[in-house]
Formats: structure tokens, C-alpha cells, sequence
């Protein structure tokens, strides 16, 4: 049997007055290849830290045996100024090593003739402990992990604030092609990669030795990797395993929600039948008592007793079918996840709406090559590139976000230009998401809610702080701020990521419908064929 590595016991994690996750159960084992998965904002990365420890519980235990290397969503850049190899360091666990080696060295070096063993001892430990994780070569494994993957060994020493999203992600990979550990949780690890950039990743994560936990809505990703499908239920909080795979997995699923869906029907029919004919009992008893008022035959003390007795009879049956009634067992309604409905309103508009005349922008030391380029009305869009090339640069300058540093950008009078991303950092304040929606949308308190239903955020979300969201829900959330808004041009930067695949699926259906204009940067294969572009634009 293969050795457990981690193991939680009643796991329970609350946000305010929702409960994510509900005393639930996960064991690991050596050469696990486990998929958590669900719907966005059911808790996947939430799980993922409590198991990793970088999150506490609020009820039950996590038991670690081996030490796992966490690997938080490649877009999720620390804004403190460390260096990527800092960060790399205490991702794998060399810079917490190499901290507890120094204060071993220090004790060894005050102890006395009494403590001096004990100090050896320490020391002996935390040495083996800074081997073990690969402090002692750490320079040298991330310098050849970075020539494998591709990226500048400069880019080690550059704050990782100042990464692109794509250099971000493979910086992600390099953790986990420089990484010794046991077993890897890995929170949505295609994210922001482009095509060569996913195949490096199902390269190493094939080679890795070790087991693996991945939360990702990536389809094509899961079905290469995962033997095992976890998925979250976010209406009771439960965890519920399925063997063989994802594909086996979309299969039980879907078997269980139609058995599920059809067993609560039937319930809830029995139990109906049951009342009605509880009703309908109780009003022939009434009927009965009734008669024996308004028979002529009043003074008939026989006929009295003999109606009187079967009214009693009557009721009492309608009492035993009530107790029927009450003892059928009705299951908990089935989840069904919130659907996204999303509607674009586009602005009428003909002819130019934006034109890039030579038109270079800067993000730190890098400038991008100058455009030249214009968006009509009407026009599809697709750019295509590697990541670094300056797709997100582009669109910013398209969208008015990034000023030019050479060239200009002209834009038609009264064209409004939306452009997902631009608003991000709105929803990280600590206003109910709500608010939010009607500060950027100008909607009353009621049509923003509405609009946030569109996009599959109940009254739940609406009225949690908008910095608590998962970054799924943050995406949905500007897809409604965007649907509110009559939009000539949409500017849309990997808008499947962070996305579930109803979500995606639904933002589909909508530009498939959408007469305005809209440029798209995507790795998405699918999303793209979807996108029916007019022109492809590489960068």
C-alpha cells in the first residue's frame, strides 16, 4: 500500500457565514495524480492552501508527512519588491531551511560545555533539512531550470512584480522543474501560458516523480493527468471522489446529478400525493360532520352517532396518511450550479474606432516595438504570440490604459472601449461587491444586483466584501460590469482563465451574438475557433 503523505481529517473552512468547506476528508498517497475541481468560488484554492498550510482551518487537521511544494496561481505576483529568486527559495522551502541552518550555526557557536550536545544535535538536523531541500544547490538548479523553460537567468534577480503574466507562469515551472518534493499542490498551473508554454508544463509534470494535486479548470490539462477527480460541491461544502479519471469523471457526474435530480422528484411527488390526500380526507371528514347539522333528521340520535363515527373514521385516516406524509424521506434539493447569462449591449457605431499610428509603450526597462494598426467596427480580431511578446501591451494601448512613449493613439469620438482587466484592482476593495458594480456601472442598487445574477453571482457574492472573491468570481464580475455597458470595442486578455467551463462557455455564446467589435488575446484553441476571427494578428 502506498505511504500516506498528507492526510485531512474533518477539514472546515468559513468565509463570514458561508462555509466552503464542511468537516471534509482528503487523503494523499505516494504517486497520486489527484484533480480538485468545481465551480468558481467553490473553494479549490482555498483547499489547496489549507493543505499546503499557508491557510489555517477553522475545524479539523491537516497531517503532513512529507513536505509539499505549493505553487499558488501564476498571476498572483508578490508587490513587495523580492526578487523572483527569493521567492523561488521559500516556495521551495530553501529559504525557511536556510533561515533555521542560521540560527542552529549561531546556537552552536554560543553554547556552553552543558548544551553544546544538544546544539550538535540542532544543527545536524536542520543541516540534513537544508540538504534535503536542495538549499545547497538551489543557485545551480534554478539557473539550469530556467535555461530549460526558457527564461533570461537575468529574469532571477528581477522583482517579480515587474514579470509579465506569461513570465510569471513559467517562473511557476520553475519552481516545479527545480523541485525535490514528495508531492506538488499546484493551484490552475496552465494558467496565462501560451502553446509552447503548456507543453513544457505537461513535460514536467509527467517527469515529476512525485505525486500530484492540481486544481485547474483546464480540461485538456486534467484529462492528461489526473487519475483521481475531487470535486467540490459548494452548496453543502463535501468533497466527492471519482476513480478512473476525468473523462470517467464527467461520466459518473453526470450520472449521479440525473439520479440525484430524478430521486429528489420523486420524493417530493410521494410526499405531495401524500398531503393531498391528507387534504382532501380531512375535507370529506369535514363534509360529513357537516351533514349531520343540516340533516332532517336532527332528532335522530342513531343517525347522529352513526355520521359522528364515520367522520371520526374519515379524520383518522387523513391522520395516518398525514404521519405517511411526514415520514417520506425527501433528500436535500441537488446543486446545480448558477448558470452565466451574460448580455452585451453593444454601441451602434460605424467606421474607424481606434487607429495606432507607430504607437510604443513601456512596462519597466522594456519597450515594446512600435504598431500601427486600426479597429473598425465590426471587427474580430485574434493576436498571437508567445508570452512576452507584448499582446497585453497592445491591448492596453488600444484600450487607452498604457500611454504611448512614441507614436500616438487616436480613438473616434464618443466610441467606448472596454477592456477586461482594466478594472481589476476595483474588486479588491473591501466594499460588498454590490457597491462595487454600481460605483463603475452608475445602476441602482437593484440593477446591479440583477446584472450580477446574469453572470452567476447570487445574493451571496453581492453582498460579500469584493476582496474575498476567488479570482473566478472576480472575472465574472466584470464580465457583468462590461455587460452593462453600451461598448463599441471589447478588449478581452485571456478571458478564459480563472473562468469554469460553464462560465467559458457561456462568454462564447455571447460574442457569438455580438455585432461590436472586439480584439482577443487567448491560448485558448478552442476559444479562438469559437471567436470566428476576421483577421490574426502575431506579435
Amino acid at each position: 500500500m502506498p505511504a500516506t503523505l498528507l492526510h485531512a481529517e474533518r477539514l472546515t473552512r468559513r468565509h463570514g457565514d458561508r462555509t466552503l468547506l464542511d468537516a471534509v476528508d482528503l487523503r494523499i498517497s505516494a504517486g497520486d495524480r489527484v484533480a480538485i475541481v468545481g465551480p468558481n468560488g467553490a473553494g479549490k484554492s482555498t483547499l489547496l492552501r489549507l493543505l499546503a498550510g499557508a491557510e489555517l482551518p477553522d475545524g479539523g487537521t491537516v497531517h503532513r508527512h512529507a513536505m509539499p511544494l505549493y505553487l499558488p496561481q501564476p498571476g498572483r505576483r508578490p508587490a513587495d519588491g523580492r526578487a523572483l529568486r527569493t521567492v523561488l527559495a521559500e516556495r521551495l522551502g530553501a529559504g525557511p531551511a536556510t533561515a533555521a541552518l542560521d540560527i542552529a550555526v549561531r546556537r552552536l557557536q554560543v553554547a556552553g560545555e552543558d548544551d553544546i550536545g544538544d546544539a550538535i544535535e540542532a544543527h545536524a538536523a536542520a543541516l540534513d533539512d537544508w540538504i534535503a531541500a536542495g538549499a545547497d544547490t538551489l543557485d545551480a538548479d534554478l539557473e539550469r531550470a530556467a535555461d530549460r523553460i526558457g527564461l533570461p537567468p537575468e529574469l532571477l534577480d528581477r522583482p517579480m512584480q515587474q514579470l509579465s503574466s506569461g513570465q510569471a507562469s513559467r517562473a511557476a515551472m520553475l519552481a516545479l522543474a527545480a523541485a525535490r518534493h514528495p508531492l506538488v499542490l499546484a493551484d490552475e498551473p496552465s494558467n496565462h501560458l501560451d502553446a509552447a508554454g503548456r507543453t513544457l508544463l505537461d513535460e514536467l509534470l509527467e517527469a515529476h516523480q512525485g505525486a500530484l494535486v492540481l486544481a485547474s479548470h483546464d480540461r485538456a490539462l486534467l484529462a492528461r493527468h489526473a487519475v483521481r477527480v475531487v470535486e467540490i460541491d459548494p452548496h453543502r461544502g463535501t468533497l466527492t471522489e471519482y476513480a478512473g479519471g476525468w473523462e470517467a469523471h464527467e461520466r459518473e457526474r453526470e450520472a449521479t446529478r440525473v439520479r440525484e435530480h430524478r430521486e429528489y422528484a420523486e420524493a417530493v411527488h410521494r410526499r405531495d400525493e401524500l398531503r393531498e390526500a391528507e387534504r382532501e380526507i380531512r375535507r370529506r371528514a369535514a363534509a360529513t360532520r357537516a351533514r349531520v347539522g343540516r340533516s332532517p333528521r336532527d332528532n335522530d340520535k342513531h343517525h347522529k352517532e352513526w355520521f359522528t363515527s364515520r367522520a371520526d373514521g374519515v379524520a383518522a385516516r387523513g391522520r395516518v396518511v398525514g404521519a405517511r406524509a411526514s415520514r417520506v424521506d425527501v433528500p436535500d434539493r441537488p446543486w446545480s450550479p448558477r448558470p452565466l447569462a451574460l448580455a452585451l449591449t453593444p454601441q451602434e457605431r460605424a467606421g474607424w474606432l481606434v487607429e495606432l499610428d507607430g504607437a510604443a509603450a513601456r512596462r519597466g526597462d522594456w519597450e515594446s516595438p512600435p504598431w500601427t494598426l486600426g479597429v473598425r467596427a465590426g471587427d474580430r480580431l485574434l493576436l498571437r504570440g508567445p508570452n512576452g511578446a507584448g499582446k497585453s501591451t497592445l491591448l492596453g494601448l488600444l484600450g487607452g490604459t498604457l500611454e504611448p512613449v512614441r507614436g500616438r493613439r487616436t480613438a473616434a469620438a464618443g466610441a467606448v472601449v472596454a477592456e477586461l482587466g482594466a478594472i481589476e484592482r476595483a474588486f479588491t476593495a473591501d466594499l460588498p461587491l454590490a457597491d462595487v458594480v454600481r460605483g463603475l456601472t452608475g445602476l441602482d442598487p437593484s440593477a446591479a444586483r440583477g446584472q450580477l445574477a446574469h453572470v452567476g453571482l447570487g445574493a451571496d457574492q453581492a453582498s460579500r466584501p469584493a476582496a474575498t472573491l476567488s479570482q473566478g468570481e472576480r472575472t465574472r464580475a466584470e464580465l457583468a460590469v462590461l455587460g452593462a455597458s453600451r461598448t463599441s470595442l471589447l478588449l478581452l486578455d485571456e478571458p478564459t482563465d480563472h473562468l469554469d467551463l460553464a462560465s467559458v462557455e457561456a462568454v462564447e455564446a455571447a460574442l457569438d451574438g455580438w455585432p461590436g467589435a472586439v480584439v482577443v488575446a487567448t491560448h485558448d484553441e478552442r476559444f479562438a475557433e469559437r471567436l470566428g476571427a476576421r483577421e490574426v494578428i502575431d506579435v
